[in-house]
């Protein structure tokens, strides 16, 4: 199966090989694993200013990456420090809306988290639905409703990219959020439920209430992509809004794209303050214990351990594991009790012997039934009229033979049967 990205068709394995190839040009590129990442929105680049000992790439120098076109975005990737904390800053992205398949919306941070990088911050400049997010408020996101009709899960899946199913429960990190509240330098960070619409045309008022009525607080147009695919690789995520408007029909005046980016410059020194603070905090964090790309070999290891195989004596002295299923098979079958000679007591007809098998190739003694032949020839007093015949003594040499045997004949019908 093939997804047609910006155009071009792609198979799920060109797009792992992309990243991989990506991972590759970044390490030549002198990048490395970092403490944490953090992609910048709207307005928000200036914070990768606040690095030392940066080293920054164009992004159109990595030939695998999508070009950042939206005005307000950059289009870098920037490596630098925070005290001792290594930070990857993505200082722009690409958004569904404008034309890009959600593999290729989401491909650097993937990129990154692949090559180690296990906590990312997500920031985007979002409308405010609730009345106490006005322009300039920063709000921790909580939860989110994807309202694109898009997931950058959907389609072919591979092993590498995560499990099929991942759960959603905690897509933005507990521990990191608790960071985030102690790190705000203001009067408290706000918190809510962010919803992304596809775009790029602003919502109708309609649009809003209806997204209020489904419980979001604050509306945009990125992150969740990112917190999905990010999420699915085992990283701890983040996220924060900066409210640059009130959403349509809230406000006196149309929402516009100047409009949001004059607001982020009100909550801009609040903004880099906070982040100053939380990413050394974020970086020291790590991977989520249980989370990581091996999380689904890790699951069937176990489902493998909890059903172990079942050994009898039978099979531990020959060396074979006997399963359950050649045991149940086993088991159906009728054994009988074993006889320890090879004489028995014979049926309702009289006493007698009766030979049983031996290795040697003897035949065996099994009472025989009287043919109406038999029964013409012997009259009413002969054994034919009961329903077993009296066997006849083995010879010398039949019980000579089968003197030392133990196995039950296989030529009779079960015992327990006969009864």
């Amino acid at each position: 199966m093939r997804e047609v990205a910006y155009g071009a068709e792609l198979s799920i394995q060109e797009e792992v090989e992309l990243l991989r190839s990506a991972g590759r040009s970044l390490r030549r590129s002198g990048v490395e694993a970092a403490g944490v990442g953090v992609v910048l929105g709207s307005g928000l680049r200036g914070f990768a200013e606040h690095l030392e000992d940066t080293l920054e790439i164009p992004l159109h120098e990595v030939h695998e990456f999508p070009k950042v076109r939206v005005r307000g975005q950059g289009g870098s990737l920037v490596q630098g420090r925070l005290g001792d904390t290594l930070v990857h800053c993505l200082t722009g992205r690409v958004h569904l809306y404008e034309g890009y398949h959600s593999w290729e919306v989401v491909r650097a941070v993937r990129t990154l988290a692949l090559l180690g990088t296990p906590t990312f911050l997500l920031t985007n400049a979002a409308g405010g639905i609730r009345d106490d997010l006005v322009p300039g408020s920063l709000m921790l996101i909580l939860d989110h409703l994807n309202l694109t009709s898009r997931n950058p899960l959907a389609g072919p899946h591979h092993e590498a990219l995560g499990p099929r199913f991942p759960a959603m429960s905690d897509v933005y990190d507990p521990v990191a959020r608790k960071l985030l509240r102690a790190a705000d330098p203001g009067e408290g960070l706000r918190e809510g439920i962010y919803a992304q619409v596809l775009g790029p045309s602003y919502e109708t008022p309609a649009e809003i209430r209806m997204v209020r009525a489904l419980g979001g607080d604050a509306v945009g147009m990125s992150t969740v992509p990112e917190a999905i695919a990010l999420h699915a690789l085992g990283c701890r995520v983040g996220a924060l809004s900066v409210v640059t408007n009130r959403a349509a029909g809230l406000g006196t005046a149309a929402p516009s794209h100047d409009e949001v980016l004059a607001a982020t410059e009100l909550a801009a020194e609040r903004f880099a303050e906070l982040l100053t603070r939380a990413l050394p905090e974020l970086g020291a964090l790590g991977r989520p214990r249980g989370a990581g790309r091996g999380r689904g070999r890790r699951a069937a290891a176990e489902r493998d351990r909890a059903e172990p195989e079942v050994t009898d004596r039978r099979g531990e002295a020959a060396g074979e594991p006997v399963t359950r299923r050649r045991r149940r098979r086993r088991k159906r079958t009728c054994a009988g009790p074993r006889r320890s000679s090879g004489t028995s007591s014979s049926g309702p007809g009289g006493t007698g012997t009766r030979s049983g098998s031996s290795r040697a190739g003897t035949r065996s003694s099994r009472p025989r039934t009287a043919s109406p032949r038999a029964t013409s020839r012997t009259g009413a007093g002969s054994t034919a009229s009961t329903p077993w015949a009296a066997p006849r003594s083995p010879s010398p040499s039949a019980r000579a033979a089968s003197s030392g045997s133990t196995r039950r004949s296989r030529s009779g019908p079960c015992p327990r049967a006969r009864r």
